[in-house]
């Protein structure tokens, strides 16, 4: 007898077979519907208030911040989009069962709007899906499921546990074919270690963003904005949020690029401004800026920005919060 037959020992478990059940009802409908209800699911998101104002609250992100993500995010959600990859993956189902009954998703809290694509996707693919919402921001990954039209709004559950309640987090394994775990590599390597070795497991790890300033390019100012919502999206707290910048070229050229940056900086927090960092990122920061201080040779900085040329004394990468070294 397989695992998820057996009578469940924890309510985790209980719940997992209720969305397994939901499998048939899923590819039920064609891929064409399928999108469509998503998408429109996904575009509700960017229109409500309220949940803006719950997501400042819980992400510290300014309202701007909050709607600048929502809307780039949703707007990779279209149904044009969602049908191309729905199409790409090349599954078929022609009445075959799937092999893939039941997704289980560990979500971080560094950036919220990664819980869109990653609750939609196994929907699109006809696969109910089991959410582990982060203890620091369960806002959106509930608002999103509660957005779900049938048959998708009973083919998704979002949970939340203490992530040391290990019973709890091998019952939310337990039933899984594939496990996504977005998180640093010491979270990775925990609900791995958890992951039956039956299910797919897929991580997403720690990232540490750079960009790359070649010699090719020329209108240094433009470029620098181009950079600057990259650096000032969700507070630079995703992996690819660039907190180095590597100018190809010699030191004057690094200034040149680094003023430029500077000034991009401050005409972003014009349109898209920094959120209330926690008392712990604040802590970060300041030691950061100190050190900048002292070892740069040069350094741009206003309250909520600050950018360093690098110099002989290597700095560390800074902690976010807008925070970039260019060298």
């Amino acid at each position: 007898m397989s695992a998820y037959r057996q009578a469940p020992a924890h309510p985790l478990e209980g719940t997992s077979d209720g969305l397994r059940a939901q499998g048939p009802a899923l590819r039920a409908v064609s891929e064409g519907e399928a999108a469509e209800l998503l998408a429109h699911a996904a575009a509700q998101l960017r229109a409500d208030d309220a949940l803006v104002r719950a997501l400042v609250a819980s992400t510290g992100l300014s309202a701007a911040g909050v709607r600048w993500a929502l809307r780039t995010t949703t707007d990779t959600c279209r149904v044009e989009t969602l049908l191309s990859l729905r199409r790409r993956t090349g599954i078929v189902f022609e009445g075959r069962t799937n092999r893939t009954n039941l997704a289980a998703v560990i979500l971080a809290g560094n950036v919220f709007t990664a819980a869109v694509r990653a609750m939609l996707l196994p929907l699109l693919l006809q696969v109910p899906v089991i959410v582990r919402a982060s203890r620091r921001e369960r806002v959106l990954p509930a608002a999103l499921a509660a957005s779900l039209p049938p048959p998708f709004r009973q083919a998704c559950a979002v949970v939340e546990f203490d992530p040391t309640d290990e019973p709890a987090s091998r019952a939310l394994l337990s039933r899984a074919d594939v496990v996504h775990v977005y998180g640093s590599d010491a979270t990775v390597a925990r609900w791995r270690a958890l992951a039956p070795a039956s299910a797919a497991f897929v991580p997403h790890g720690h990232g540490l963003g750079a960009a790359v300033l070649p010699a090719f390019v020329t209108q240094l100012e433009r470029a620098a904005a181009a950079l600057s919502v990259d650096v000032a999206a969700y507070d630079q707290r995703g992996c690819l949020s660039p907190l180095r910048v590597l100018v190809e070229g010699d030191a004057r050229r690094a200034d040149s690029f680094a003023e430029a940056l500077a000034g991009a900086l401050r005409d972003r927090e014009e349109v898209l401004p920094r959120g209330e960092a926690s008392g712990d990122a604040r802590a970060a920061e300041a030691r950061w800026r100190s050190l900048a201080a002292a070892l740069a040779p040069r350094v741009w900085e206003a309250p909520r920005w600050a950018g360093a040329r690098a110099g002989a004394d290597p700095l560390p990468p800074p902690p976010g919060q807008r925070l970039v070294v260019v060298e």
